[in-house]
């Protein structure tokens, strides 16, 4: 565990201003944001207004609700989608830069407004994850007094509470902490190999936010050992074509086929022609993997940020059947989204020199198919 104080080093308990914001109206400076790696600020309309049943230029008001905020057992904070780990459920808190030096978070107090504001005021919905975490009192990690210390030293400014609703207020980042008499103890959780560096370094390291789970997430696309097991069990036994065609997934076909075409050619190996029942067996099932594809409302595919073009490897275009790891594609590329049919996906190929199609969630399950099997 790392630990460090900025708040004591900066004066934190000395009220230089005025404590109260309403949440910002400014229009957001991208170029600023990206260079520091926050995210920019949309113009929130009509958050100017007073909360509902709170005078700002009430100071004992305002200190009170402050409190009551900070002593409450839940809150919810919302999480960056750009940088989260989509795949384990993992994010660190949104930093918004809505002008130069002034970087907020937003938390909410009461989860479904939360999850408003992410779907309808600022849409960062993910295949129906919503990049909230929720923050607890008993958490020792990620307690409200922690990642405020944390945020204090990565130049966050100040807080925004339930935006977009009619309790929405916004505070300078020193000032909430001084009401509450935090102690602005920052907690850092290292890996063993971050520990070895810190004591390389004489003990100093990078302040930064500790992950925090996604509230409620889920991940259709994760295959378990022991479900991949069973798959290729059953497509291996009687009447596993049929087996496949009614309850096998389309991550899990990929994944099946892909390993029985290995087993294919391992046997081919051994002996000329002995793989063949196996590649007949991975025939039918790309049939059912063309048609589950065919069934989705987007394909995905990867293409080049500067030029746009399609992205290829080793004579491969690549086919994405979720938009769910977009962050995590190959440096210098991006992922595009496309309609789920073989002339959209023919004509991003264009006179490339493709000879296969990569049938993949993005990070862990690929299947090869031949272009031939799209018929283009």
């Amino acid at each position: 565990m790392g630990l460090f104080n900025v708040f004591k080093k900066n004066g934190g308990s000395e009220q230089t201003e005025e404590p109260v914001k309403t949440a910002d109206t400014v229009e957001a400076n991208e170029e600023n944001a990206a260079a520091s790696g926050s995210e920019p600020q949309k113009n929130e309309k009509d958050s100017a207004k007073s909360p509902a049943g709170l005078d700002l230029k009430n100071k004992e008001q305002v200190d009170a609700r402050l409190k009551e905020i900070h002593d409450s057992d839940r809150l919810y904070i919302i999480l960056s989608a750009s940088i989260a780990d989509l795949e384990k459920g993992y994010s660190i808190p949104l930093v918004l830069m809505p002008q130069e030096n002034v970087r907020v978070m937003l938390i909410f107090t009461d989860y479904e407004t939360a999850k408003y504001y992410v779907e309808v005021k600022r849409p960062m919905v993910i295949e129906g994850v919503y990049p909230i975490g929720e923050i607890r009192k008993d958490d020792k990690l990620n307690n409200i007094d922690v990642i405020c210390a944390n945020a204090l030293a990565l130049g966050v400014t100040a807080i925004d509470f339930d935006v977009a609703t009619d309790k929405a207020f916004g505070c300078r980042l020193p000032y909430f902490m001084q009401v509450n008499n935090m102690s602005g103890q920052g907690q850092v959780l290292l890996s063993k190999q971050e520990v070895e560096n810190v004591k390389k370094n004489g003990g100093k390291f990078k302040p930064r936010f500790n992950g925090m789970k996604i509230m409620n997430f889920s991940n259709e696309h994760l295959l378990t050992k022991d479900r991949a097991a069973e798959v290729e069990e059953k497509i291996l036994g009687e009447d596993g074509i049929e087996w496949a065609r009614e309850n096998a997934k389309l991550n899990e076909l990929c994944y099946t086929a892909n390993n029985l075409t290995v087993k294919a050619a391992e046997k081919d190996k051994q002996e000329e022609g002995s793989g063949k029942e196996i590649r007949d067996l991975t025939a039918k099932l790309n049939e059912i993997i063309f048609d589950r594809l065919s069934e989705l409302k987007k394909w995905y595919t990867i293409v080049n940020k500067e030029t746009g073009e399609i992205y290829t490897k080793n004579g491969a275009a690549y086919l994405l059947y979720t938009g769910r790891y977009f962050n995590r594609m190959p440096e210098g590329t991006q992922q595009k989204a496309i309609g789920s049919s073989v002339a959209e996906f023919a004509y991003e190929v264009g006179d490339k020199d493709v000879k296969y199609v990569v049938v993949t969630d993005g990070p862990r399950i690929m299947h090869i198919m031949d272009r031939s099997e799209f018929g283009f």
